[in-house]
C-alpha cells in the first residue's frame, strides 16, 4: 500500500490522477452545479484549485520537457 501511495507523487501518471482526483472534489464545494452534494466547508476550495494546478503544472512540464528532449545542437 504504502508504494501504491507514493506512486501517486513519484509518477507522472500518478500526479495526473491526484490532481483529478483532487479537481473532482469540487463537486462537494458550494459552487457545484449538484444541488444536494454542495457544502460550504472551504477545504473543498483549495482541494479543487491543488487539483487543478497539479494537472496545470504537469502538462507544462511535459511540454518544456518536449521541447527540451527534441531541441538540436
Amino acid at each position: 500500500m504504502k508504494n501504491k501511495i507514493k506512486w501517486l507523487f513519484v509518477s507522472n501518471y500518478g500526479r495526473y490522477l491526484l490532481g483529478i482526483f483532487l479537481a473532482l472534489t469540487g463537486v462537494f464545494s458550494e459552487y457545484s452545479t449538484i444541488g444536494f452534494l454542495s457544502t460550504d466547508w472551504a477545504i473543498f476550495h483549495y482541494t479543487t484549485t491543488i487539483g487543478v494546478l497539479i494537472i496545470v503544472m504537469q502538462f507544462f512540464y511535459h511540454v518544456v520537457r518536449a521541447i527540451v528532449l527534441n531541441l538540436k545542437d
